[in-house]
C-alpha cells in the first residue's frame, strides 16, 4: 500500500501544527505519509512506534533505525516528544492503553493527537479522551478527524505495563491457557471460527512441523503442540502484540514452539509438514484481503510432500477457487455457523490424515 488514507491527507493538510522538534507517529498506516511529512517537517526529528511490520518495514526506509520501534510495548522510545500523533485503532481497549502510555511520553507542554476516519468513530473519541485531559477538534475534512489532547498531569506520570488477560480453551478433550494483550483478535475468548476449525481437525493426526499463519494470540499451534506431542509449531503474525501474547501462551502452557514477525510470507523460510490457519482479513482499521490470497497463493510452496492445508473462513470468502489453483484441488472438511474448513494436500488429491 502506498497512495494516502483519508487519516493521513487530514494530517498533512494540517502538519503545520506538527512543525516541532521532536514528532512521534504511532500506528501509522501502511501508505506514503512518513517521507510526504518528512519533505513538509525537513526540520523536525520524526519517529514511529508501530506494532505492525508491513509499517514498520516502510518507516525503515525512510527514517535512521534508531527512530523506528516495532514491539508491543513502548519501552524502546527514548526521551519525550513535542507531539505525538496516534491512529486511531479498531480496539478501544487497545487505544485506552496505548493512550495510558503515551501520555508520559509527551513533553511539559506537549500534545497528543488523534486521527481517524469518521466511520471508525473518531467524533466519539471527543468525549472519551476528556478523561485524560483537555480536548479540542483542530481538523475535519477527507471523511476524517482530527482531535488534540493536552493530558492532565495524573496522566503524564509513568504508567504501568499494558496488561494481559487470560482465558481457557477446551475443545476435543485438550485444554490450554491463552494469554492475549489489548487488540489482539478474538481477545479474551475463542472466536467460532477457530473453535469449528480445531473440532474438525481433533481426529487428524497432526504432527511434525506445524505453521499457524496469522497466529493472534497462539491458539492454533498451542492447541495442537498440546494435543499431539511430535507436533512443532511455528506461530507467524505481522502484529507484534499477537506474537508477544503468542509468547506468552506458548509460556503459560510449557510448550516449546518458534514465533515469527512477517508480514504475510515474506519472513518465513523452509517447509512445513502442515498449515493450519484462521487467516486474517482486517488489519487495524481497513479489511485486507491482499495478505490472505497471496498466503493462499504461495503457501503450496512452504509445503513438504503430502503437506497438509487446513483453513477455516467465514462463508462469504471466496477462498475456494484460489486453493485449488494453487494445489489442483481443495476439499469442503466442515460448515457451520457461517464458516467453512477447506483442506489440501500437496499430492495430486486430496489425502486426510486421520488417526
Amino acid at each position: 500500500m502506498s497512495s494516502l488514507t483519508n487519516p493521513s491527507r487530514l494530517m498533512l493538510r494540517n502538519c503545520d501544527e506538527l512543525a516541532v522538534s521532536r514528532l512521534l507517529l504511532v500506528m501509522p498506516p501502511s501508505d506514503s505519509v512518513i517521507s510526504e511529512l518528512g519533505n513538509e517537517l525537513s526540520d523536525t526529528e520524526i519517529s514511529v512506534f508501530t506494532t505492525v511490520s508491513e509499517a514498520e518495514q516502510i518507516a525503515s526506509r525512510n527514517l535512521p533505525a534508531d527512530r523506528v520501534a516495532y514491539s508491543y510495548d513502548l519501552s524502546s522510545l527514548k526521551g519525550a516528544y513535542d507531539s505525538i500523533v496516534f491512529y486511531l485503532q479498531k480496539s478501544r481497549p487497545l487505544v485506552e492503553a496505548m493512550m495510558s502510555q503515551l501520555c508520559p511520553r509527551l513533553s511539559e507542554n506537549g500534545t497528543l493527537w488523534l486521527v481517524g476516519e469518521n466511520g471508525t468513530g473518531i467524533k466519539s473519541w471527543r468525549k472519551k479522551l476528556t478523561k485524560w485531559g483537555a480536548v479540542d477538534s483542530v481538523a475535519s475534512g477527507c471523511h476524517s478527524g482530527m482531535l488534540s489532547l493536552q493530558p492532565d498531569d495524573s496522566f503524564r506520570a509513568p504508567a504501568s505495563e499494558i496488561k494481559e488477560s487470560h482465558f481457557s480453551v477446551e475443545v476435543a478433550g485438550t485444554i490450554i491457557d491463552v494469554a492475549t494483550l489489548p487488540g489482539v483478535f478474538s481477545h479474551g475468548r475463542l472466536d467460532v471460527g477457530t473453535r469449528l476449525l480445531l473440532e474438525a481437525l481433533s481426529k487428524e493426526n497432526v504432527r511434525g512441523q506445524l505453521l499457524d499463519f496469522g497466529c493472534g494470540a497462539g491458539v492454533i499451534g498451542s492447541w495442537f503442540a498440546a494435543r499431539h506431542k511430535r507436533c512443532r509449531p511455528t506461530l507467524l503474525d505481522t502484529d507484534a502484540m499477537a506474537l508477544e501474547s503468542a509468547r506468552r501462551t506458548l509460556a503459560a502452557n510449557r510448550l516449546e514452539g518458534k514465533v515469527i514477525a512477517s508480514h504475510g510470507l515474506n519472513n518465513l523460510k523452509g517447509k512445513y509438514d502442515w498449515i493450519v490457519s484462521n487467516p486474517p482479513f482486517h488489519e487495524g482499521i481497513k479489511t485486507r484481503y491482499d495478505v490472505t490470497e497471496q498466503f493462499l497463493q504461495k503457501c503450496h510452496s512452504h509445503l513438504g510432500k503430502g503437506g497438509q492445508l487446513r483453513i477455516v473462513a467465514n462463508n462469504f470468502l471466496k477462498y475456494r477457487p484460489l486453493i485449488e489453483e494453487a494445489f489442483g484441488h481443495c476439499e469442503e472438511l466442515a460448515r457451520g455457523n457461517g464458516f467453512t474448513i477447506y483442506g489440501a494436500t500437496v499430492a495430486k488429491e486430496f489425502q486426510s490424515a486421520e488417526i
